[in-house]
């Protein structure tokens, strides 16, 4: 008796049409019923996203609280203000308005601030190294970033400008006193570099620190306008 063998491999091979059939069909009901689900159209599904899922990450780093655009606060991730005060969090992007007159920003400032308690300063009384080497072990540090409108930026500009003609005009008084051993030169070359040191802190203290901790950072020289776009700040003792 002579066995065929197509006949043996054609009933062992033709559950895999039937499986591939059904797999097809519960693929086109599952589409269907996501097309269905609320908040969602046709195409919002896998073909939307080119063809992949859009899929939760637990490891991607989280958004910065404050992009470098915004124009609003935020209650939970500030800034705020306390009174005259700003207060943000460490290491953060503030809204992007104009700090002193809530302009719209034109111009970030990128800064790192440091501080520490006015204690410290009692050690220049025993010897300025000792102070300048535990002013550098208990400081505190934040980034911040604020953002000044056109007219603040262009003011702040010719601060910075008239503390370097300052310093350049006692760089030369100072040679030519010294060339010409004249008295009066060397006092305006002291009176230069007084004036441009007074000048250049002042072209630099946008927002000065009054506190940072390990959290929040106190910071002073806001402007009224900016600060009463804020939210109150809640917790006490900073």
């Amino acid at each position: 008796m002579r066995i065929d063998a197509a006949a043996i491999r054609w009933p062992l091979q033709s559950p895999r049409p039937a499986r591939a059939a059904h797999a097809g069909r519960r693929r086109e009901r599952e589409r269907k019923r996501a097309d269905a689900a609320p908040g969602r159209g046709p195409g919002t599904g896998r073909a939307a996203t080119g063809g992949r899922m859009q899929t939760f990450n637990p490891y991607e780093a989280p958004q910065s609280a404050f992009a470098d655009t915004s124009t609003e606060s935020d209650d939970r991730h500030g800034p705020w203000r306390d009174g005259a005060d700003l207060i943000a969090l460490r290491d953060s992007h503030l809204p992007g308005r104009c700090v002193k007159c809530n302009a719209p920003g034109k111009t970030r400032l990128k800064k790192i601030y440091y501080w520490h308690s006015a204690w410290w300063l009692l050690l220049i009384l025993f010897n300025l190294l000792v102070y300048a080497l535990a002013a550098m072990i208990v400081r505190k540090k934040c980034r911040l970033e604020a953002s000044l409108c056109e007219r603040h930026a262009r003011h702040r500009s010719r601060l910075i400008a008239a503390a370097l003609a300052c310093l350049g005009g006692f760089a030369l008084a100072l040679g030519l006193g010294i060339a010409n051993d004249s008295g009066p030169l060397l006092l305006a070359a002291g009176l230069m570099m007084l004036v441009g040191i007074v000048v250049g802190v002042i072209a630099g203290r946008t927002l000065y620190p009054k506190r940072i901790t390990e959290r929040y950072a106190r910071f002073g020289g806001g402007g009224r306008e900016f600060l009463a776009t804020l939210p109150a700040f809640r917790e006490p003792g900073i």
